[in-house]
């Protein structure tokens, strides 16, 4: 495959991060990734829909900022976020004193639910 074909085809797959958030069902378990290479677009669209959503399980991991998930849903009634490394910036407003996994039962938790990855 040559450089141009290879550029196609990623350019082909993109998609807008509200197309991205969209796409995120009731009942499904994502990871938005961790440390840079957050997807914090699509969290920000996400955190917009909580209105329509139910029972959303979300990973992270290395956490270098706050999540607007947890901005929008304080109690986590709707999103149920996991992480594990816990830094200052999740460990404020919004996430401390919330239900919330962190560490081994992640790795359960992908294993036994249909999981969108995000990268």
């Amino acid at each position: 495959m040559t450089p141009d074909a290879y550029s196609k085809a990623y350019q082909d797959k993109r998609i807008d991060p509200q197309d991205a958030a969209a796409m995120i069902a009731s009942g499904m378990a994502i990871h938005l990734g961790g440390g840079a290479n957050v997807a914090a677009i699509i969290d920000k669209y996400l955190a917009r829909r909580k209105d329509d959503l139910e029972d959303v399980t979300v990973h992270t991991f290395i956490d270098t900022h706050p999540y607007d998930i947890l901005l929008a849903d304080p109690r986590g009634e709707v999103f149920k976020w996991y992480s594990d490394v816990v830094l200052p910036a999740t460990a404020g407003a919004g996430s401390i004193h919330r239900p919330r996994g962190i560490g081994p039962r992640i790795s359960f938790i992908i294993n036994t639910h249909s999981t969108c990855c995000f990268w």
